[in-house]
């Protein structure tokens, strides 16, 4: 029989903070917030839930846990993305985050690719089918 995840104690959200101060607090000082280890109870670490309660300490502590240093994104224009995000969708997860880190080094590459027209068709007795027509750099000329 699973265990439910809000099962006090033992449930797999037991280590799971996803309240600004409460991350704050256990990522400066665990013993403050938990009177018990996870891994006590079979679970390999805390869980950081990022929404919109989250603070600034949590989004950069989750970069810094994906490998990125903060010199490689803006924090102040991330941590403006990650709560307009999270308030839209609740909980952000670490492909989110860098999505949203990234997005501007993205948007300044060149583009190689332009889409000129798509085309969808489907039916309750057809075969779905879809057609796609990209026009290339550096022409832009349709053929």
């Amino acid at each position: 029989m699973p265990i439910p995840a809000n099962k006090a104690i033992v449930g797999s959200g037991a280590f799971a903070h996803s309240s600004g101060i409460h991350q704050d607090g256990v990522l400066k000082n665990r013993e403050n917030y938990e009177i018990m280890t996870p891994e006590s109870i079979g679970l390999n670490q805390i869980q950081l839930n990022l929404t919109s309660r989250s603070g600034r300490a949590a989004v950069k502590h989750r970069m810094d846990e994906m490998g990125y240093k903060e010199s490689e994104y803006n924090l102040d224009n991330l941590y403006d993305a990650f709560l307009k995000l999270a308030d839209k969708k609740g909980q952000v997860f670490d492909y989110d985050l860098e999505a949203l880190a990234f997005i501007d080094k993205q948007q300044e590459e060149p583009e190689h690719f332009r889409l000129d027209y798509f085309s969808v068709q489907s039916g309750s007795n057809d075969i779905a089918t879809a057609a796609v027509k990209l026009a290339c750099q550096p022409s832009w000329r349709r053929s």
